[in-house]
């Protein structure tokens, strides 16, 4: 875990997303999933890029169940939530700019 990337689970999943002030942007991901591993300084600076604009977490999605709850099928996923609900999804790799037109489309 990183100090801008906060890992949730399914026990505090719902009230993430309920308490959040803004959008949410969840990342699913695995621990051998090399492209998450790409993904994480991304996502880290994102955190940081888009601070009061949208909350960016993560969740294990080889140790909760909200991800196959949702029929997810791969990793790494992304989901905006917006007020609460699923606002749109992207599954697989990304780079930095591409991280960054999907953030700006929708936050």
């Amino acid at each position: 875990m990183s100090d801008t990337l906060t890992d949730i689970s399914d026990a505090d999943f719902a009230a993430t997303l309920g308490d959040a002030d803004g959008p949410v942007l969840v990342e699913f991901y695995s621990s051998n999933c090399a492209y998450c591993r790409r993904l994480e300084p991304l996502l880290e600076t994102a955190a940081t890029d888009y601070a009061g604009r949208v909350r960016i977490v993560r969740m294990n999605a080889e140790t909760n169940e909200t991800r196959p709850r949702y029929g997810l099928n791969g990793t790494p996923t992304l989901v905006l939530y917006v007020d609460g609900e699923e606002s749109v999804t992207k599954t697989g790799a990304m780079r930095e700019q591409q991280l960054q037109s999907f953030l700006n489309a929708y936050v």
